[in-house]
């Protein structure tokens, strides 16, 4: 009886590990199974918090452009309102310049400072809104610049002793206008007969040269490094040789096939 009780004992293990090895290859398949449903749920919510990151990304773009709406908006009814004053004073209409130039973007600054300019009760008014108008109209069209002003298939860098495709700005200093203007002309007249980008002389309004980035007070050549180093120094060596002293500065804004020079002396 004991015999047969051990064998049955046996025979029920012998069983029972044959069912587990049956249990274990039957769950190879639904293990298999589960981990691609495991990957497939971590896809879908990556791609979940991906496009709730997008969602809180356009949300904030909105409510920056409707902000930016808002502010535009209540800088036009100040311009409104100031214009509309009978007895308005300079002081007033400077105010709201320096207003505009620091809070509005463009292309509504320049609008705005354009109606300031029409609207202004003095001629130093019209002349300085004008001139501030003029200056961020121009930078505005230069941020979109996207080509070479004369037809090449050279790069910056590698028309490293030339400035023949390039753009010059020449800004002077318009609380210095009596001594910073002739050298600033001077320096547009340096331009050789076989450089064909444009050289234009510009006025740099005191209240722009006050903002972040500007705050020029000497005599500066501005260029991107290191591709219009080169260039940078061409023109350097062009004001050396007229007696004209400047300083290098590196810019991080970058503008192809453009340089800027500021007179300010």
């Amino acid at each position: 009886m004991s015999l047969n009780l051990d064998t049955a004992n046996k025979l029920l293990t012998v069983c029972s590990l044959g069912v587990a090895v049956l249990a274990a290859w039957k769950a190879l398949p639904l293990d298999a199974e589960l981990k691609t449903l495991q990957a497939e749920t971590q896809r879908l919510d990556n791609e979940q918090k991906l496009a709730g990151a997008r969602l809180r990304e356009a949300e904030a773009r909105l409510k920056e452009a409707e902000s930016g709406r808002k502010l535009s908006f209540d800088l036009y009814q100040e311009v409104k309102t100031v214009l509309e004053k009978k007895e308005r004073t300079p002081r007033d209409e400077e105010a709201l310049r320096v207003l505009i130039e620091s809070l509005a973007e463009d292309p509504f600054r320049y609008k705005l400072l354009s109606v300031l300019a029409v609207g202004s009760a003095t001629e130093s008014g019209k002349m300085a809104a004008a001139e501030s108008s003029t200056f961020f109209r121009e930078e505005a069209a230069l941020a979109t610049r996207t080509v070479a002003p004369v037809a090449s298939t050279a790069t910056p860098s590698a028309a490293a002793a030339s400035l023949t495709n390039y753009d010059i700005d020449i800004f002077y200093c318009a609380d210095k206008r009596s001594s910073s203007e002739p050298v600033a002309r001077q320096i547009a007249a340096l331009k050789q007969a076989d450089e064909s980008g444009r050289w234009r002389v510009r006025a740099l309004p005191e209240t722009v040269n006050q903002q972040p980035g500007y705050g020029v007070r000497s005599n500066e050549i501005r260029y991107n490094v290191p591709d219009e180093t080169a260039q940078a120094k061409i023109i350097l060596e062009r004001l050396q040789a007229s007696g004209i002293q400047a300083a290098l500065r590196a810019t991080a804004q970058q503008t192809s096939w453009y340089l800027s020079v500021f007179v300010c002396q």
